[in-house]
């Protein structure tokens, strides 16, 4: 489901985020058709607010995972040291079918938005952690092992990116 060439040709997009950070929806958007994918939001690994960069796809289930302060309980977040060493993190990877079943996040957020599965991507920018989660429907299906080494060929083009918008952004 992931497309190799689309995955490449959104890669070399990264850098335009860094003149016009209001381009993360699209870039993100970019991701989503590329990997087959509902919709993605921008996370900070450790600092959490809701006003992150998030697809039209994810505005609702964004919404409801702050408003009801789910990143602050994330099951999820348990993996953050594993995605920021480099390890593309899925559904598979966190949880088991059977605890995602009776997760309430899963229940009271995502599933409600239809959002069912979930791939992890870690990047710097500058020296803070930032993840980019991409959302599936059920009807997409689950990133599978085969996804992983695609996904992270995006890490270092997001990292290089988010890290010249950063620099950007101070001067």
């Amino acid at each position: 489901m992931v497309d190799p060439r689309k995955l490449e040709d959104i890669g070399h997009r990264f850098g335009e985020v860094v003149v016009d950070p209001s381009l993360w929806p699209e870039i993100m958007d970019g991701v989503c058709n590329a990997v087959g994918a509902a919709g993605a939001v921008l996370l900070q690994s450790d600092i959490r607010t809701p006003d992150v960069p998030c697809t039209s796809a994810t505005i609702e289930s964004t919404r409801l995972y702050f408003e009801g302060n789910w990143h602050l309980k994330d099951t999820r977040a348990k993996a953050v040291p594993r995605i920021m060493a480099g390890e593309i993190i899925t559904y598979y990877d966190v949880m088991t079918a059977e605890q995602i079943r009776f997760d309430p996040m899963y229940n009271e957020v995502l599933h409600p938005c239809g959002l069912h599965w979930f791939a992890a991507i870690g990047f710097l920018a500058d020296t803070a952690g930032w993840v980019l989660s991409i959302q599936r429907t059920e009807r997409e299906g689950s990133f599978e092992a085969r996804d992983k080494p695609l996904l992270a060929r995006l890490a270092p083009r997001l990292t290089e990116a988010a890290t010249l918008a950063t620099a950007v952004g101070r001067t």
